[in-house]
């Protein structure tokens, strides 16, 4: 997520510099300008909770995997399973997932990646659900895309579209063709 470059003294050191847990905190690095946050979700359970988090101010993909491989590894350690990563569709994190042995490519699609600690474990890639629609709106507001009949799709659909939802006429029909098919 982007923060704001921001450097301040704290009484005792100066924060807001890039911070990957090296143990190096000098004006030698440059302010930070994102954060990079992993958290882990229960899945059988109503939890969440932050495990861990960098500042920093852009990182390659080789960085970035190996920053998820030692998250994993250290939940490992503590007999947490992760069977999942999940993350917004940027670019950078498609090229960590092929970093990984993942990849998002429809023509060679790898939904997973070897465990780093357990050979017998495969951990799943997911694109944040919520993240991609929006990603998906801007694109149909914003672009002329075209259907397989090469007929423009207007933000003008998903107008009527909503409306159609919204309204008691789709509700009713929703329900005589549920009643129709019983």
């Amino acid at each position: 997520m982007a923060i704001r470059k921001h450097v301040e003294w704290d009484g005792k050191e100066f924060r807001g510099y890039v911070d990957i847990g090296t143990g190096v905190q000098d004006d030698t690095l440059p302010p930070a300008t994102e954060a990079l946050v992993f958290m882990i979700v229960a899945l059988n359970s109503n939890w969440k909770l932050p495990v861990g988090y960098f500042f920093l101010n852009g990182l390659n993909r080789t960085d970035k995997a190996n920053l998820v491989k030692q998250c994993v590894s250290r939940l490992h350690d503590l007999k947490i399973v992760v069977s999942s990563i999940t993350c917004d569709g940027a670019s950078s994190n498609i090229a960590m997932f092929r970093e990984l042995g993942a990849s998002m490519d429809i023509q060679d699609l790898k939904p997973c990646f070897p465990h780093p600690d357990d050979d017998a474990q495969k951990i799943s890639v997911l694109l944040d659900v919520c993240h991609m629609l929006k990603l998906l709106r801007n694109t149909f507001a914003s672009t002329n895309m075209r259907d397989g009949d090469d007929e423009i799709i207007t933000w003008g659909y998903i107008e009527k579209f909503h409306k159609l939802q919204e309204s008691e006429d789709l509700r009713a029909a929703i329900i005589l063709n549920g009643h129709a098919r019983k």
